[in-house]
């Protein structure tokens, strides 16, 4: 997903090697980004908002992830 082609900006900055962040509108959607750093990137895909996606950056994405799921499993 962070190497894939982001859309079009508006508004958002997408400075390669350095930071992607705002909205992005790409085939009808709209993804959100704050990305300095890609490995330590996930994709939360949302259903019935206003953005498609948001791609964010943590410290840890393993554990941002599980705890994620095991939220959605709890509820």
């Amino acid at each position: 997903m962070v190497a894939e082609r982001k859309g079009i900006r508006a508004p958002g900055l997408h400075l390669p090697g350095v930071i992607i962040a705002g909205t992005f509108h790409l085939d009808g959607e709209q993804v959100f980004w704050d990305v300095r750093n890609p490995a330590k990137a996930i994709v939360i895909q949302l259903a019935d908002e206003r953005y498609t996606r948001l791609v964010i950056q943590v410290d840890d994405p393993r554990a941002a992830v599980a705890l994620i799921e095991g939220a959605i499993a709890a509820s």
